[in-house]
């Protein structure tokens, strides 16, 4: 199965599931999709859901385990079907959100994801925004840039073969 993470304007292609942050050699897994929406599924999961293991931006540690809160008194979920969004207490703009787009929203992005969608051709396309730490590293993504520590990203297209693997300087992924 084919994945596309969409981070802002950039687009990772990816068979794996998995959202790692890399720094110095060291990974650290922090996002994991353990199963998409499929409203056509007839038994079993029909819903987006994810692990996930990450910092707020005070170092407050959140950990989610198929959908569920296992760590973070200052976080709340709110999950749809198709999308999963978590909240720092008290703010409105979620610090991660997880969105399965649906085929026909996949014309919805600029020329360089709407054409590396239509070629790669991807089973699940994910748009991923946020604004987190992960170990000692910083992840902030909105509509049009992926932030990691000091550096900025935009209009890149990533082929994955290892999972998702997001750094600073974008050697390893």
């Amino acid at each position: 199965m084919k994945h596309a993470f969409i981070f802002g304007t950039n687009i990772y292609i990816s068979e794996k599931n998995t959202v790692s942050y890399g720094r110095n050699g060291d990974l650290r897994e922090f996002l994991v999709i353990r199963s998409f929406f499929d409203p056509q599924q007839k038994d079993g999961i029909r819903e987006l859901i994810v692990d996930a293991d990450f910092s707020l931006t005070n170092n407050e540690p959140v950990k989610v385990v198929h959908n569920k809160i296992v760590t973070g008194i200052n976080v709340n979920m709110v999950c749809e079907p198709d999308r999963v969004k978590i909240y720092h207490v008290g703010h409105e703009v979620p610090v991660l959100d997880i969105f399965q787009l649906d085929r026909h929203e996949f014309g919805s992005f600029g020329t360089i994801i709407n054409s590396e969608l239509m070629v790669q051709d991807p089973d699940i396309a994910l748009t991923i925004k946020g604004n987190i730490k992960v170990g000692e590293g910083y992840i902030s993504i909105d509509n049009e840039h992926l932030y990691v520590d000091e550096e900025t990203f935009a209009g890149a297209v990533n082929n994955a073969h290892h999972g998702v693997i997001i750094t600073a300087d974008q050697k390893i992924a």
